[in-house]
Protein backbone atom coordinates (compact mmCIF):
# COMPACT_ATOMS: atom_id res chain seq x y z
CA UNK A 1 0.00 0.00 0.00
CA UNK A 2 1.25 3.64 -0.46
CA UNK A 3 2.99 5.93 2.05
CA UNK A 4 0.89 8.59 3.55
CA UNK A 5 2.45 10.60 0.83
CA UNK A 6 0.99 8.89 -1.97
CA UNK A 7 -2.64 8.92 -0.89
CA UNK A 8 -5.29 10.79 -3.38
CA UNK A 9 -7.20 13.31 -1.63
CA UNK A 10 -10.79 12.30 -2.21
CA UNK A 11 -11.47 15.42 -4.17
CA UNK A 12 -9.08 14.46 -6.66
CA UNK A 13 -9.55 11.52 -7.79
CA UNK A 14 -10.87 10.51 -11.25
CA UNK A 15 -10.47 7.84 -13.87
CA UNK A 16 -7.55 9.07 -15.47
CA UNK A 17 -5.28 8.82 -12.40
CA UNK A 18 -3.07 5.22 -12.35
CA UNK A 19 -3.81 2.73 -9.26
CA UNK A 20 -4.34 5.81 -7.10
CA UNK A 21 -4.56 4.62 -3.57
CA UNK A 22 -6.87 6.46 -1.14
CA UNK A 23 -6.72 6.44 3.04
CA UNK A 24 -10.35 7.20 4.27
CA UNK A 25 -12.76 6.79 6.65
CA UNK A 26 -16.50 4.43 5.86
CA UNK A 27 -18.40 7.90 6.58
CA UNK A 28 -21.86 6.61 5.89
CA UNK A 29 -23.35 3.11 4.71
CA UNK A 30 -26.51 1.44 3.68
CA UNK A 31 -28.36 -1.13 1.17
CA UNK A 32 -30.00 -0.03 -1.42
CA UNK A 33 -32.88 -2.79 -2.49
CA UNK A 34 -34.19 -2.60 -6.33
CA UNK A 35 -37.04 -0.50 -7.04
CA UNK A 36 -38.63 -2.90 -8.64
CA UNK A 37 -38.03 -5.92 -6.13
CA UNK A 38 -37.77 -3.91 -2.65
CA UNK A 39 -36.97 -7.14 -0.75
CA UNK A 40 -34.37 -7.73 -3.08
CA UNK A 41 -30.50 -6.08 -2.26
CA UNK A 42 -29.08 -4.96 -4.70
CA UNK A 43 -25.67 -2.95 -3.47
CA UNK A 44 -23.86 -1.41 -0.75
CA UNK A 45 -24.05 1.90 -0.81
CA UNK A 46 -21.08 4.25 1.21
CA UNK A 47 -19.90 7.59 1.70
CA UNK A 48 -15.85 7.87 1.91
CA UNK A 49 -14.21 11.04 3.95
CA UNK A 50 -10.77 11.77 4.32
CA UNK A 51 -8.55 13.69 6.60
CA UNK A 52 -9.36 17.25 4.95
CA UNK A 53 -13.16 16.11 4.82
CA UNK A 54 -13.50 15.37 1.70
CA UNK A 55 -16.32 13.19 0.15
CA UNK A 56 -16.45 10.13 -2.46
CA UNK A 57 -19.83 7.79 -3.13
CA UNK A 58 -18.84 4.27 -3.02
CA UNK A 59 -20.36 0.99 -3.84
CA UNK A 60 -20.33 -2.42 -4.19
CA UNK A 61 -21.89 -4.03 -6.54
CA UNK A 62 -24.77 -7.06 -5.69
CA UNK A 63 -21.97 -9.35 -6.91
CA UNK A 64 -19.13 -8.90 -4.53
CA UNK A 65 -21.18 -8.13 -1.37
CA UNK A 66 -20.44 -11.08 -0.14
CA UNK A 67 -16.39 -10.61 -0.47
CA UNK A 68 -16.62 -7.33 0.83
CA UNK A 69 -19.67 -7.29 3.23
CA UNK A 70 -17.65 -7.63 6.64
CA UNK A 71 -14.59 -5.67 5.53
CA UNK A 72 -16.83 -2.11 5.40
CA UNK A 73 -18.54 -1.15 8.18
CA UNK A 74 -19.61 1.99 9.26
CA UNK A 75 -16.84 4.07 10.54
CA UNK A 76 -13.80 2.58 9.73
CA UNK A 77 -10.85 3.96 8.67
CA UNK A 78 -9.26 1.69 5.99
CA UNK A 79 -6.36 2.24 2.87
CA UNK A 80 -7.93 1.37 -0.71
CA UNK A 81 -6.07 0.74 -3.74
CA UNK A 82 -6.73 -1.29 -7.63
CA UNK A 83 -11.00 0.03 -7.01
CA UNK A 84 -12.55 1.73 -9.90
CA UNK A 85 -13.84 5.53 -10.08
CA UNK A 86 -16.48 6.37 -12.75
CA UNK A 87 -18.66 9.31 -13.14
CA UNK A 88 -21.79 10.61 -12.27
CA UNK A 89 -24.51 10.79 -14.73
CA UNK A 90 -25.76 14.16 -14.78
CA UNK A 91 -29.41 13.58 -13.56
CA UNK A 92 -28.35 11.02 -11.20
CA UNK A 93 -28.26 12.79 -7.23
CA UNK A 94 -25.66 12.63 -5.57
CA UNK A 95 -24.42 11.55 -1.82
CA UNK A 96 -21.24 13.20 -1.70
CA UNK A 97 -20.36 16.78 -3.16
CA UNK A 98 -18.14 15.13 -6.12
CA UNK A 99 -19.01 14.25 -9.57
CA UNK A 100 -16.81 11.50 -9.46
CA UNK A 101 -17.88 7.54 -7.51
CA UNK A 102 -15.87 4.93 -5.95
CA UNK A 103 -16.60 1.24 -7.81
CA UNK A 104 -15.26 -1.90 -5.44
CA UNK A 105 -13.83 -4.52 -8.15
CA UNK A 106 -12.20 -7.46 -7.49
CA UNK A 107 -9.22 -6.80 -7.38
CA UNK A 108 -9.01 -4.11 -4.67
CA UNK A 109 -6.78 -4.46 -1.73
CA UNK A 110 -8.43 -3.16 1.16
CA UNK A 111 -6.26 -2.61 4.49
CA UNK A 112 -6.91 -1.55 7.97
CA UNK A 113 -5.84 2.31 8.65
CA UNK A 114 -4.93 3.81 12.06
CA UNK A 115 -7.97 6.23 12.91
CA UNK A 116 -7.42 10.03 11.95
CA UNK A 117 -9.35 13.15 12.70
CA UNK A 118 -11.74 14.74 10.76
CA UNK A 119 -13.08 18.52 10.59
CA UNK A 120 -16.04 18.95 12.14
CA UNK A 121 -16.57 15.05 12.50
CA UNK A 122 -17.30 15.25 9.05
CA UNK A 123 -20.73 17.05 9.18
CA UNK A 124 -20.95 20.35 7.42
CA UNK A 125 -24.15 22.14 8.07
CA UNK A 126 -25.41 24.65 5.25
CA UNK A 127 -26.44 27.87 5.84
CA UNK A 128 -30.68 28.22 6.48
CA UNK A 129 -30.55 31.19 4.00
CA UNK A 130 -29.35 28.77 1.16
CA UNK A 131 -32.09 26.66 2.23
CA UNK A 132 -34.80 29.54 2.10
CA UNK A 133 -33.24 30.87 -0.69
CA UNK A 134 -33.11 27.75 -3.27
CA UNK A 135 -29.52 28.16 -2.92
CA UNK A 136 -28.54 24.73 -2.88
CA UNK A 137 -27.49 21.85 -5.42
CA UNK A 138 -30.48 20.33 -5.98
CA UNK A 139 -28.64 16.82 -6.78
CA UNK A 140 -26.35 16.57 -4.12
CA UNK A 141 -27.19 15.64 -0.89
CA UNK A 142 -26.53 18.02 2.31
CA UNK A 143 -26.55 18.52 6.15
CA UNK A 144 -28.61 20.79 8.10
CA UNK A 145 -28.86 21.34 11.93
CA UNK A 146 -30.71 23.24 14.80
CA UNK A 147 -33.01 23.88 17.51
CA UNK A 148 -35.82 21.87 16.64
CA UNK A 149 -39.06 24.28 18.33
CA UNK A 150 -42.67 22.68 16.69
CA UNK A 151 -43.64 19.81 14.91
CA UNK A 152 -47.41 18.42 14.02
CA UNK A 153 -49.27 15.49 14.54
CA UNK A 154 -47.29 12.56 12.47
CA UNK A 155 -49.58 11.77 9.26
CA UNK A 156 -50.20 8.50 8.20
CA UNK A 157 -51.54 7.91 4.25
CA UNK A 158 -52.19 4.48 3.16
CA UNK A 159 -50.94 3.58 -0.75
CA UNK A 160 -51.17 0.16 -2.14
CA UNK A 161 -52.54 -1.24 1.62
CA UNK A 162 -49.05 0.01 2.79
CA UNK A 163 -49.18 2.98 5.39
CA UNK A 164 -46.86 6.13 4.94
CA UNK A 165 -45.92 8.15 7.40
CA UNK A 166 -44.70 11.34 7.61
CA UNK A 167 -43.72 14.12 10.54
CA UNK A 168 -43.22 17.80 9.63
CA UNK A 169 -41.46 20.33 11.77
CA UNK A 170 -39.47 23.26 11.77
CA UNK A 171 -35.51 24.08 12.76
CA UNK A 172 -34.34 27.46 13.85
CA UNK A 173 -30.12 28.23 13.62
CA UNK A 174 -28.65 30.31 16.44
CA UNK A 175 -29.68 33.85 14.71
CA UNK A 176 -33.65 32.68 14.89
CA UNK A 177 -34.02 31.63 10.92
CA UNK A 178 -36.13 28.92 10.66
CA UNK A 179 -36.56 26.01 7.72
CA UNK A 180 -39.46 23.53 7.42
CA UNK A 181 -38.13 19.69 7.70
CA UNK A 182 -40.26 17.14 6.72
CA UNK A 183 -39.09 13.47 7.76
CA UNK A 184 -40.84 10.45 6.42
CA UNK A 185 -41.05 6.67 6.97
CA UNK A 186 -39.01 4.69 9.91
CA UNK A 187 -37.21 8.16 10.93
CA UNK A 188 -40.46 9.69 10.86
CA UNK A 189 -42.23 7.54 13.24
CA UNK A 190 -38.89 7.12 15.17
CA UNK A 191 -38.35 11.29 15.84
CA UNK A 192 -42.01 11.27 17.14
CA UNK A 193 -41.75 8.59 19.57
CA UNK A 194 -38.80 10.70 20.80
CA UNK A 195 -40.52 14.10 21.06
CA UNK A 196 -43.19 12.27 22.26
CA UNK A 197 -41.08 10.57 25.12
CA UNK A 198 -39.06 14.16 26.11
CA UNK A 199 -42.30 16.45 25.46
CA UNK A 200 -42.86 16.97 29.69
CA UNK A 201 -39.10 17.35 30.57
CA UNK A 202 -38.72 20.58 29.17
CA UNK A 203 -35.24 19.40 27.27
CA UNK A 204 -34.29 21.42 24.30
CA UNK A 205 -33.91 19.20 21.34
CA UNK A 206 -30.69 20.07 18.91
CA UNK A 207 -31.09 17.64 15.40
CA UNK A 208 -28.79 17.72 12.89
CA UNK A 209 -30.59 15.78 9.63
CA UNK A 210 -27.32 14.47 7.63
CA UNK A 211 -27.92 13.31 3.97
CA UNK A 212 -31.21 14.84 3.16
CA UNK A 213 -32.47 16.87 -0.24
CA UNK A 214 -34.93 20.05 -0.86
CA UNK A 215 -38.15 19.84 -1.87
CA UNK A 216 -40.98 22.22 -2.99
CA UNK A 217 -43.76 22.03 -0.85
CA UNK A 218 -45.06 25.52 -1.10
CA UNK A 219 -41.63 26.71 -0.58
CA UNK A 220 -38.44 25.11 0.04
CA UNK A 221 -38.80 22.32 2.91
CA UNK A 222 -35.71 19.63 3.56
CA UNK A 223 -36.67 16.06 3.78
CA UNK A 224 -35.00 12.60 4.12
CA UNK A 225 -34.00 10.57 1.22
CA UNK A 226 -35.40 6.81 0.26
CA UNK A 227 -31.78 5.37 1.43
CA UNK A 228 -28.34 6.59 3.08
CA UNK A 229 -29.99 9.68 5.58
CA UNK A 230 -29.45 9.78 9.19
CA UNK A 231 -30.79 11.86 11.72
CA UNK A 232 -28.68 12.86 15.36
CA UNK A 233 -30.22 14.10 18.41
CA UNK A 234 -28.17 15.86 20.61
CA UNK A 235 -24.92 13.53 19.59
CA UNK A 236 -21.54 13.95 20.87
CA UNK A 237 -20.34 15.20 17.41
CA UNK A 238 -18.28 18.60 17.34
CA UNK A 239 -21.75 20.64 15.14
CA UNK A 240 -23.95 19.84 17.73
CA UNK A 241 -21.18 20.69 20.76
CA UNK A 242 -20.24 23.73 19.23
CA UNK A 243 -24.38 24.87 18.94
CA UNK A 244 -24.73 24.27 22.27
CA UNK A 245 -21.91 25.87 23.65
CA UNK A 246 -23.22 29.15 21.92
CA UNK A 247 -27.23 28.26 22.93
CA UNK A 248 -27.84 28.14 26.59
CA UNK A 249 -29.59 24.71 27.46
CA UNK A 250 -29.80 24.17 31.23
CA UNK A 251 -31.85 21.51 31.29
CA UNK A 252 -30.32 19.14 28.34
CA UNK A 253 -29.87 15.25 29.28
CA UNK A 254 -27.11 14.32 27.13
CA UNK A 255 -27.92 10.60 28.14
CA UNK A 256 -31.00 10.53 26.12
CA UNK A 257 -29.08 11.26 22.69
CA UNK A 258 -30.00 9.25 19.68
CA UNK A 259 -28.84 8.34 16.16
CA UNK A 260 -30.86 7.18 13.71
CA UNK A 261 -30.21 5.83 9.87
CA UNK A 262 -32.39 4.62 7.49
Amino acid sequence: MANNQEFVALNMLNNELVKPSIRIKVFSLWERNYWTSPNVLASIEMVFIDAQGNKIAATIPKKLIAFFRRTFVEGSFLDLTGFGVIEYEEKNYRMAPNEWKVVLMRQTIVRRAAPFEIREDGFFPVPYVSVNDWDIDGLTAFDVMGQLIANSPIEVKWDKGIAKKSLSFFLRDLGGTRIKCLLWSTLAEQLYQYLEAHREDGSLIICLINNCKLRDFNGPQVSNQMYGCRVFIDQDIRPINAFKTVLPIPSLDLSSSVYWAI
